[in-house]
C-alpha cells in the first residue's frame, strides 16, 4: 500500500481484505472479490470465517455512502450505517473528524431551526402589539408547519417487530408496543385539536368566523373529555396497578395522579371559554384558578412516586432509622425480594460505622423512594408554562406591556438552548465524549484515594415511620 494513498482514509483493513488499493474503482472491486472469493470460498478448501470476514467488507466497499463513511471514520461506523445505535466511541469518532466547516454547518442549522421556531410567536407578539397590520392566520403559519412535522415525526417512529415474521412479541416488546400507540395517538390527536383551535382562533380574530368564542375553545374541551372517559374506562386496571406499585396508595392520590390534571384543564378551557364570550365579567387571572389549586392538591397529597429507572437520582423517606430519611442515592434495580435497591451517594459517608454503610448498596420498599428527576422534571414544566398563563392573562386584563413580555418563556429557553448546543458543537472533541462514559467516570472515581465501594446490598427492614 502507498503511504499515500493510505492517509486517506482511517482504515485499510478491508481493502486489505480483498487485496486492493483505497483508489479501487467500483468495477476493480468486483474484479478483486470475484478472484477471491474463488480462492476463499470454503467449497473450494477456504477457511468459512476469513471468507465472511471478505464479503463482509465487499458489502460494505461496494456501497458508496457506507465506504465514504468507512474512508472518514474506519470499521466503527459500519454497525451505524446498518442501523444500530450509535455508540460513544463513534460519537467521538465523528467529532474528531469534524471539519470547521462542518461544525459551521451545524450551527448554522441550529440558528434556522431555532428561528423558524420563534417566527410564530414573534409575529403574533407584532400582530397583538398593532405593529404589523399582517393577516392572523399567516402569524400561525409556522406553528402549524411544527405541529404538522411533529405529527409525522411520531406516526414515522417505528414500532418493535420480532426478527422472525412468524413469531409473537414478547410480553416487555408488547408494552413498548402498546405505549408507544398510545403515544403517538395522543401526540397525533393534540397537534390536530391545537391546529384547529388555531385556527378557529385567527379567523375569530380575523373577523371571518361569526361562531361564538365557546365554539373556538370546543376542541380542547371535547378533547379534555375524550381523556377523562378513556381514564375512566382504564380506571380499574390502573387502580390495581397502582396497589400493587404502593401497598399504602389511597384513593386521593390515585385520583390526584390520574384525573385531577384532566378535570383542572377542562375547568380552565370552560372558563376561557366563557370569559371570552362574556357570559360573566372578572379577571383573566381566575381562568388559572382551577390550575393553581390542582398543583397545590397534587403537592398536598403524598408523591406518586413511580417507578425510577436505572441510574435516576433518588431520594430515601419515610423509614424508621430516621438519620436515612432525605438521603439521596442512584436507583440500581429491584432485587429478589422485590425492594428497590439504592445506592447511596459516596461523598455522604463518614468515618463512623453508621456513616461506612453509606457506601453500601441498600434495600428499601418502594414507597420509601421519592424519584426526584420525575419530581424536578414536573417542576421544570409547571414552572415553564406558568409565567406565560399569567403574562397571558395579565395582557388580556389590560396590563399596558409589550406581547414580548408574554412570550419571553418562549424566546430565552430556546435562545439558551441554540447558544449552548453552538457551543458545544464548537468545542467538543472525541476525548470529551469518552469522558462522558460511566464505565470511565467510575474508573476516575475509584482511583481518587477513596475507600472501595461495597455492592454487597443489605435490607432495611423497616416500616415507615409514623408521622408525627
Amino acid at each position: 500500500m502507498g503511504s499515500g494513498q493510505s492517509a486517506a482514509v482511517a482504515d485499510t483493513s478491508y481493502y486489505d481484505l480483498l487485496g486492493v488499493e483505497p483508489t479501487v474503482s467500483s468495477a476493480e472491486l468486483q474484479k478483486a472479490y470475484k478472484r477471491r472469493a474463488l480462492r476463499l470460498h470454503p467449497d473450494k478448501g477456504g477457511d468459512p470465517d476469513e471468507f465472511k470476514r471478505m464479503k463482509d467488507a465487499y458489502d460494505v466497499l461496494l456501497n458508496p455512502d457506507k465506504r465514504a463513511a468507512y474512508d472518514r471514520y474506519g470499521p466503527i461506523m459500519v454497525g451505524v450505517m446498518n442501523g444500530e445505535a450509535p455508540t460513544l466511541d463513534v460519537i467521538a469518532a465523528m467529532f474528531d473528524k469534524m471539519t470547521v466547516a462542518e461544525r459551521a454547518r451545524v450551527v448554522s442549522i441550529a440558528v434556522l431551526v431555532a428561528c423558524f421556531v420563534l417566527a410564530s410567536p414573534l409575529m403574533l407578539a407584532l400582530r397583538w402589539d398593532g405593529a404589523s397590520a399582517e393577516p392572523w392566520p399567516l402569524a400561525f403559519l409556522p406553528l402549524w408547519l411544527l405541529e404538522a412535522g411533529a405529527a409525522c415525526g411520531l406516526l414515522l417512529i417505528p414500532a418493535p417487530r420480532p426478527e422472525d415474521p412468524a413469531d409473537e412479541l414478547d410480553a416487555e416488546a408488547q408494552a413498548v408496543h402498546e405505549r408507544l400507540r398510545s403515544l403517538k395517538l395522543e401526540g397525533v390527536a393534540c397537534a390536530l385539536v391545537s391546529a384547529v383551535t388555531q385556527a378557529l382562533l385567527a379567523a375569530k380574530l380575523g373577523g371571518s368566523f361569526g361562531g361564538s368564542w365557546v365554539a373556538v375553545f370546543c376542541p380542547p374541551m371535547l378533547l379534555e373529555c375524550c381523556w377523562l372517559a378513556r381514564g375512566g374506562c382504564r380506571a380499574g386496571r390502573a387502580w390495581a396497578e397502582w396497589v400493587a406499585a404502593r401497598p399504602q396508595a389511597r384513593l386521593p392520590g390515585f385520583l390526584a395522579e390520574h384525573f385531577a390534571w384532566g378535570a383542572a384543564r377542562l375547568a380552565a378551557w370552560a372558563l376561557v371559554a366563557a370569559r371570552a364570550a362574556g357570559a360573566w365579567r372578572g379577571s383573566w387571572l381566575f381562568c388559572l384558578v382551577p390550575l393553581l389549586l390542582c398543583e397545590g392538591l397534587r403537592s398536598w397529597l403524598p408523591p406518586a412516586r413511580r417507578a425510577a429507572s436505572v441510574g435516576s437520582q433518588v431520594r430515601l423517606r419515610g423509614l424508621s432509622q430516621r438519620e436515612l430519611n432525605g438521603r439521596e442515592g442512584t436507583f440500581v434495580g429491584v432485587n429478589e425480594s422485590g425492594r428497590v435497591v439504592v445506592r447511596l451517594r459516596a461523598g455522604e459517608a463518614g468515618g463512623s460505622e453508621e456513616g461506612q454503610r453509606a457506601w453500601r448498596d441498600v434495600g428499601v420498599k418502594p414507597e420509601n423512594v421519592e424519584n426526584l428527576e420525575e419530581a424536578a422534571a414536573g417542576r421544570c414544566l409547571w414552572l415553564r408554562w406558568l409565567p406565560w398563563l399569567l403574562l397571558g392573562a395579565l395582557k388580556l386584563d389590560g396590563w399596558r406591556t409589550s406581547a414580548f413580555m408574554l412570550f419571553l418563556p418562549v424566546f430565552v429557553p430556546v435562545c439558551c438552548l441554540t447558544c449552548a448546543f453552538s457551543c458545544g458543537i464548537c468545542i467538543i472533541n472525541g476525548e470529551l465524549v469518552k469522558q462522558m462514559d460511566p464505565a470511565q467516570q467510575g474508573a476516575r472515581e475509584g482511583g481518587d484515594g477513596h475507600a472501595a465501594e461495597s455492592t454487597v446490598p443489605y435490607d432495611l427492614m423497616t416500616e415507615p415511620a409514623a408521622q408525627p
